[in-house]
């Protein structure tokens, strides 16, 4: 179990993975327990998506891969997606 301090890391993926990904809700369930337990929560690249599905990036800042920063404003319009930024926090 995930506690404050520790550190998960979501890497980057193809999206064409995603669709697996919300076949079985219980990972983001586990998201959204470790977030609770200030566990801090990182995503590389595409793995955005993921932290986006899960609601857990609604009404933050974000970013990801620049090919497909369209496709997060699109998919996920609640998201204060940032272009030509490499990190946020």
């Amino acid at each position: 179990m995930q506690k404050k301090n520790d550190i998960v890391f979501i890497s980057g993926f193809s999206t064409l993975q995603l669709d697996k990904f919300t076949e079985d809700s219980s990972f983001f369930e586990w998201l959204k327990r470790i977030n609770s337990n200030q566990t801090t929560i990182c995503s590389i690249c595409t793995g955005a998506f993921l932290l986006a599905k899960s609601g857990l990036l609604n009404n933050k800042e974000c970013t990801t891969h620049w090919k497909l920063l369209k496709k997060l404003k699109k998919d996920f319009p609640l998201l204060k997606t940032q272009d030509n930024t490499l990190f946020t926090k």
